[in-house]
């Protein structure tokens, strides 16, 4: 007989996110996106303001993710979790210093994005490999004054 092992983040999330009701998914999806960049690059994690929730589709207007990508999955539903951050005391490549995607219809994230760095087709991922994953690091860099 053989055993498999899950994370903890895939057992829970294992759901259709766009059935659940707002409040309900906007607390599993804050709780998904805070463990996934506290595991991978937790100087990025940033609490001063809330998270930024926004519901979306894949489209040609999207400009964030690979033309293949959304060939691929158009018309799918996701969300993503931006963490914002203070723009007089530190720069990052957007208004995030992380921004988590999560795919509406499995609940899985699907990309994760620190300031400039990326790991994509993190929902293909196993949690070996997940696990081999370098912690992404966090540098300092200051606005211009």
């Amino acid at each position: 007989m053989t055993v498999g092992l899950l994370s903890i983040s895939e057992v829970v999330t294992a759901e259709n996110l766009d059935s659940l009701s707002k409040e309900k998914r906007d607390k599993k999806l804050i709780k998904m996106a805070k463990e996934v960049v506290l595991r991978h690059g937790p100087g990025f994690y940033r609490e001063y303001k809330p998270p930024v929730i926004k519901s979306l589709r894949i489209s040609d207007k999207i400009k964030d993710l690979r033309i293949s990508f959304i060939e691929k999955n158009r018309g799918r539903s996701y969300y993503t979790v931006e963490y914002p951050y203070n723009r007089k005391e530190e720069i990052f490549w957007g208004l995030y210093s992380a921004k988590v995607y999560v795919w509406g219809d499995t609940g899985k994230v699907f990309n994760i994005r620190f300031g400039g760095f990326c790991i994509e087709n993190y929902d293909t991922l196993t949690e070996k490999e997940k696990r081999q994953i370098k912690t992404v690091q966090y540098h300092k860099t200051r606005p211009l004054k």
